[in-house]
C-alpha cells in the first residue's frame, strides 16, 4: 500500500526533473542549431519548445500523463535537431514522399479522431489535440519548403497518435 501513495508523488518527481532537464536540452541545442546556423535544426528546437510549453501548462494542471506526452515529443523533436547538427551532409528528401506522409497523417488523425470523441476520453483528446497542433506545424513546415523538419513532425506526430490509440483504448476497455 505504501509503494502505491508514494507512486503518484515520485511520478511526479521524475516529470519535473525531466522538465528541468529539457529547459538545459532546449537551451544547449538552440545555441548550437544558431552556431551553426542550421534553420531546421533551429526549427526542430522551437518545436520542441513548443511541445515543452504544452508540457509544463499540463503539469501544472495536474495532468501528468498529458505532459509526459508532450515531454516525449519534445524529447523526440530535440534528438531529430541533434541529428541534423552531428551530420554533415544534408539529406535530400522527396517533396511527394512527405506530401503522402501528410496526407497518410491527415487520414490516420481523422480516424482516430472519430473515435476518441465517442469515448469521451479526455487525456486522448487532448493528447489529439497536440497531435493536430503538431501536424500543423508539419504542414506549415511543408508549405515553405523545410522538407526535413515537415517529415520530421509527421514522425513524431504519428508517434503520438499511436499513443492515442493506445490510451484511448486501454481505458476504455469493459
Amino acid at each position: 500500500m505504501r509503494a502505491e501513495a508514494r507512486g503518484p508523488k515520485a511520478f511526479e518527481s521524475r516529470l519535473d526533473d525531466e522538465l528541468v532537464q529539457l529547459g538545459d536540452d532546449l537551451k544547449e541545442l538552440d545555441q548550437r542549431a544558431r552556431e551553426q546556423g542550421n534553420s531546421d535544426a533551429m526549427d526542430l528546437v522551437a518545436l520542441a519548445r513548443i511541445a515543452a510549453g504544452r508540457a509544463e501548462r499540463a503539469s501544472a494542471m495536474g495532468r501528468p500523463r498529458v505532459a509526459l506526452q508532450a515531454v516525449l515529443a519534445a524529447q523526440r523533436f530535440l534528438a531529430n535537431a541533434e541529428t541534423m547538427l552531428s551530420k554533415s551532409s544534408s539529406q535530400d528528401l522527396d517533396r511527394n514522399e512527405v506530401a503522402q506522409k501528410l496526407e497518410s497523417l491527415d487520414a490516420s488523425v481523422q480516424e482516430v479522431s472519430q473515435t476518441v470523441s465517442a469515448s469521451g476520453n479526455e487525456v486522448a483528446q487532448e493528447l489529439l489535440r497536440q497531435v493536430t497542433e503538431i501536424r500543423d506545424s508539419a504542414r506549415e513546415a511543408y508549405s515553405r519548403g523545410r522538407l526535413r523538419v515537415a517529415n520530421e513532425s509527421v514522425a513524431v506526430a504519428m508517434e503520438m497518435l499511436r499513443t492515442v490509440v493506445k490510451i484511448n483504448t486501454s481505458e476504455n476497455k469493459p
